[in-house]
Order: C-alpha cells, then structure tokens, then sequence
C-alpha cells in the first residue's frame, strides 16, 4: 500500500502520531523546611524530544526479487520505497501540547528514474500536537500542522501550502483492557494557485494486547480524494483498500517495529497481490 502524498508520506502515517504519544515530562516540585513550595520549571529547550516513524510496502511473495510494489490485480507495481518522518517537539506552554516541526524523507534503495536521487526530501510540516482528551478508557489525541511548498515539485505542481490534521483515537475494553479498537483519521487540504483540492486518510483497527511488549492488530487503510475543482461532495478512491495483520513488538529501548501481511481485499487474494509491510518508530532524543 502507499500512503497519500503530504501524510508524512503514509502509513506514515501514521505518522506519527506515535512518535507524538511519547509521555509528557512533568515540573519537578521542591519545598523545603520553613519556606513556601516553589515548582521548577524546565526552558523549553531543556525539554526537546525527537522521534521517528517510517513505514514500507514491499513486492508481493510472487514477485519478491522484482524491487516493486504489489498492485490488487497481481501486477508490478511502483519502485518499493521507505517513508521516513522525524518529529522534532517542545513544550508549548499550554495543557500538555508541544510544538512540532515535522520533517519527512522518501528512500528509494531498489529502483528509480535516471537522475532520480535515492533520497527525496518532501516539504516539512510545522504546527502543535497533544492529548484533547483521556479517559481510562478512552484517548483522543491530534496533531494540526501546516507544510509549507518548499519543494521544488511542490512549487512546479502550482501548491502554496497543505493543512492537515492526524487524529488517533483508541478506545479500550474487556478484561484487563487487553482489547481495543482504534482509528486514524487524516484529512487534508492543499492550496493551490488556483484553486485547492482535499483528500482523506482512513485507518481503523481492531486490537489485542498479549502482554507489555506485544500487541496483535488488524486493519484496514483506504485514502479518498477531491480534486481541484471537483465539487465539495465529488470524492473519489485514491488508493486501493488494504487489509492488513501483524503483531507491534516494543524493545526495551522503546523502539517499536510492526511487520505486517497486507491483501487488497477488492482485488485478486494470491501470492501475486499479497506482501508485507512494515511500520517502525521509536524516540531518537
């Protein structure tokens, strides 16, 4: 599956949001004998935090030397490709929300175009993120940002800036609320020079947690679009609906890997559509 231009890339998604669920440093308080309580409080450069979310899709089982993506009619598809986002945050001042700046890269280790580098830089993304809501049970917690068209693509495509926002909601149930089922929602809006044009990010997923280090999911991941001039209730599929299963394995360090095995559920189920992916993050600073 590839992910929607301008999700910090895809699946990253996704991403990120991960990275931006990191716990939130909290003042230390200190009193002492005879004298009122006071509270330190951190600079905000003392408490910058850097994170990362990349994810991959690979080519199908039946085609897995080609170094192409999988397509639901079992054909070859794009050169595989490896998403790559760094959150770069600090204390915004307010509740438990930080300012972020967003970075994203796009590898290309198998095959390109002549002249293509193996690494694209796509525009960076700049805006706050944090927890509107927590619940035992429940959370809700977003990113809003705005990426500038720095780009050179971006500039000769006729974009001025996209405005996004990464929604992941998680609700938990059952014994020892070891189930949940959780959603992420991306829409987005991108200005044009003449116009703009939307698109959306859908994915649900349905969870079970076998213990502290692995939880099991499965999904599905689907983007719609509306195109420059497209009337506002004009939508249309922009990538082909993804089902996926695999576990989430957190290391000791925190890094986290998601391998997964991914079907295009309308198309052909064989070892020629069927591939892996990969989600992967963690916190570098």
């Amino acid at each position: 599956m590839k992910k929607p231009n301008g999700l910090f890339g895809a699946p990253l998604l996704l991403t990120l949001f991960l990275t931006g669920l990191l716990p939130q440093s909290h003042a230390l308080a200190q009193s002492t004998a005879g004298q009122s309580t006071q509270q330190a409080r951190k600079l905000w450069y003392q408490d910058l935090r850097l994170g990362m979310f990349g994810w991959s899709y690979g080519p199908s089982f039946g085609q897995f030397t080609s170094g192409r993506g999988a397509t639901p009619n079992g054909d070859l598809g794009s050169p595989v490709t490896v998403g790559t986002q760094f959150n770069l945050s600090a204390p915004a001042g307010f509740g438990d929300y930080r300012y972020t700046v967003v970075p994203a890269l796009t590898w290309s280790p198998f095959e390109r175009a002549d002249g293509t580098s193996i690494v694209t830089v796509a525009n960076p993304a700049v805006g706050v993120a944090g927890t509107l809501m927590e619940t035992p049970s429940f959370n809700w917690w977003g990113r809003y940002e705005v990426s500038p068209a720095l780009t050179t693509a971006s500039q000769e495509a006729g974009q001025i800036a996209t405005i996004r926002a990464i929604k992941a909601l998680t609700y938990k149930f059952g014994p020892k609320q070891r189930w949940s089922i959780g959603s992420f929602l991306v829409p987005q809006m991108t200005v044009l020079q003449d116009g703009t044009s939307n698109s959306l990010y859908i994915w649900p997923s349905l969870n079970y947690a076998s213990n502290d280090k692995v939880t099991w999911s499965i999904f599905v991941e689907s983007s719609w679009a509306r195109a420059k001039g497209d009337s506002l209730l004009n939508w249309t599929k922009s990538m082909d609906p993804n089902l996926a299963f695999g576990p989430t394995v957190t290391f000791k360090n925190g890094y986290w890997l998601q391998p997964f095995l991914n079907v295009y559920p309308g198309g052909k189920i064989n070892t020629d559509s069927a591939h892996l992916g990969m989600y992967f993050g963690g916190r570098l600073l």
